[in-house]
């Protein structure tokens, strides 16, 4: 009888293991994560101080995930929002047109931060054909201004220029779930113009 619980609770066991290796490297989208897509903005210019204060509304109102990023490959560049399909279809002059998911990257080609300082202003980098760097600032509402979470990644294809770490996997993971760290780890507060001016170049 000893025998045979022993060898019981020894499957269990493994069988615990198992599911937690299999699963330790999945992350949860945003609730109802299906609803939530992310998206070009072809007419940034029409992103103005009222857009973000209409952003800010849905953010106080609700638990939702917005993040902007600009994204930078060689000498292009371009603007993306994530967020609620729903929400996002409501700014028309962003003129939206819903992208794939462009973090499908060969993970061993990148480094990516946790940033806490003033955004830096949009702009030019001095980028090879195959560097990308990607900039995100993953938005919650603070009064008339945005706690905002930064988040850089730069991928290089060039394998002997660069050695993805733990830790660049990690925020990797943190980047393409766009969460907000919870107890404000690395959250900086900022002006919606200061948000503009760091992703909209010449404002």
């Amino acid at each position: 009888m000893i025998f045979y619980l022993s060898f019981f609770l020894l499957v269990i066991g493994i069988s615990i293991f198992l599911a937690y290796i299999s699963m330790r490297d999945i992350y949860d989208l945003p609730e109802g994560g299906d609803l939530y897509g992310l998206f070009l903005i072809k007419n940034p210019r029409a992103l103005t101080r009222e857009v973000l204060s209409e952003i800010q509304k849905w953010i106080r109102k609700g638990n939702q995930i917005i993040s902007l990023e600009r994204l930078y490959k060689g000498n292009k560049s371009a603007l993306a929002i994530f967020g609620p399909r729903k929400l996002l279809s409501k700014l028309a002059s962003l003129e939206l047109v819903e992208l794939e998911d462009y973090t499908k990257v060969d993970r061993s080609s990148l480094s990516a931060w946790e940033i806490k300082k003033t955004p830096p202003l949009a702009g030019r980098l001095n980028l090879k054909d195959t560097e990308q760097v990607w900039l995100q600032y993953v938005l919650e509402s603070k009064a008339s201004d945005f706690r905002l979470q930064m988040r850089v990644v730069h991928i290089n294809p060039e394998p002997e220029k660069i050695r993805s770490s733990g830790e660049s996997l990690k925020v990797y993971k943190d980047f393409i779930i766009r969460s907000i760290t919870p107890l404000g780890k690395e959250v900086i507060q900022v002006s919606p113009e200061r948000l503009l001016s760091s992703l909209l170049p010449h404002r």
